[in-house]
């Protein structure tokens, strides 16, 4: 609705797990909201289809778990940028580094 709302014509929203991100097309900005479980072993589909310098946010999962989601992103070449928190939720972006 947003996107359709601002008439943005260069925006791709795939709506699925991590399997859509196979083909080869790279990206600059990822957007995962699942929860922790999922973010974690899919880490490393998220980082290889991401552009080096890329963001990503993550969200959909408690800020007591903000260290297990920036560790596996950190394992997976992603530098942790910022955290947000709202009523228990987390949100936490990196940046592609390698």
């Amino acid at each position: 609705d947003n996107i359709e709302l601002n008439e943005c014509k260069k925006i791709k929203v795939m709506e699925g797990g991590a399997e859509l991100l196979s083909e080869p097309k790279k990206y600059d900005i990822v957007l995962a909201n699942i929860n922790r479980n999922i973010l974690t072993t899919d880490m490393k589909h998220y980082a290889k289809s991401m552009n080096l310098g890329a963001v990503i946010y993550f969200s959909g999962f408690y800020t007591s778990d903000i260290d297990v989601i920036t560790n596996s992103a950190k394992e997976n070449g992603l530098k942790f940028h910022s955290s947000q928190e709202r009523e228990g939720w987390a949100l936490v972006k990196c940046v592609k580094q390698t």
